[in-house]
């Protein structure tokens, strides 16, 4: 499915930050360096957009949908660890599901501290069964791969599963005639925080581009609300689990809480 017309691309972006800038329309008419500038705006703007300054908009803190995914990994017979997926940026739930079948049930596998699990390898490192608990943590940081996270299970599983979990996706950068995260609703926000950037960047104020796109960014908080669950239904607890990783399972009815 085509993408919407109303959406912009990140040249189409960047001309409008040009234009701003009181420079030209197109690339073709535009210096390398100004180009450069440009860029810089349209990046910086994005960057702002996709962690905006919610507060200074008078606005609750949330992440936006648009980021928020779904993804499974595989965890493998007798390895502590799994990669998690290279665009991952912090885990959305506290806990991670399996199943041992297409029909169920799920079993639960709860977040807790390094901490916490060190101390429970410490106490019994060869125990090996299906996994109570995790900790997500970041990996040794290289250059030329960037920030990477790994999950560690205990106990270490003597069965291979199929784990599930939501995260919030770093997302990719946008270049050319690529489009940028958000969509077409989105799009004048996005604009509107490039400008400020350049705004500020270049005109070295916080003016009315600054105002404009915190009234942008309002009117795109409301819409990627409308996106949220109004409650998050049913509250399942599965722990905390004993040393064996034994869950009551027990339902505690409908949690009326407002996801953000």
């Amino acid at each position: 499915m085509a993408e919407s017309t109303l959406t912009l691309t990140f040249d189409d972006i960047a001309n409008e930050v040009a234009i701003m800038l009181g420079m030209a329309r197109t690339r073709a008419l535009r210096s390398d360096d100004e180009d450069a500038d440009v860029d810089q705006c349209v990046h910086d703007g994005y960057m702002q957009f996709l962690t905006p300054p919610w507060e200074d908009a008078g606005l609750i803190p949330r992440k936006w949908t648009f980021l928020r995914l779904d993804t499974t990994l595989t965890m493998t017979a007798d390895e502590e660890t799994s990669d998690c997926p290279e665009d991952f940026a912090c885990l959305l739930a506290h806990t991670l599901h399996y199943t041992d079948s297409d029909t169920g049930p799920f079993h639960g596998i709860k977040v807790r501290s390094g901490d916490e699990i060190s101390s429970y390898y410490q106490e019994d490192d060869d125990y090996s069964d299906d996994p109570a608990w995790c900790v997500v943590r970041p990996k040794a940081f290289t250059a030329a791969t960037g920030q990477r996270y790994e999950v560690r299970w205990y106990p270490v599983t003597d069965t291979a599963h199929v784990v599930s979990f939501p995260y919030l996706a770093i997302p990719a950068e946008g270049s050319s005639t690529n489009y940028m995260q958000g969509g077409a609703l989105h799009t004048q926000t996005l604009v509107a925080s490039c400008r400020a950037v350049a705004e500020r960047k270049f005109n070295d104020e916080v003016g009315k581009e600054w105002i404009h796109f915190l009234s942008c960014l309002r009117a795109s908080h409301d819409l990627d609300s409308s996106n949220s669950p109004t409650n998050l239904g049913n509250y399942r607890d599965y722990g905390p689990p004993d040393r064996h990783g034994r869950r009551s399972g027990i339902v505690h009815g409908n949690a009326d809480t407002t996801y953000s």
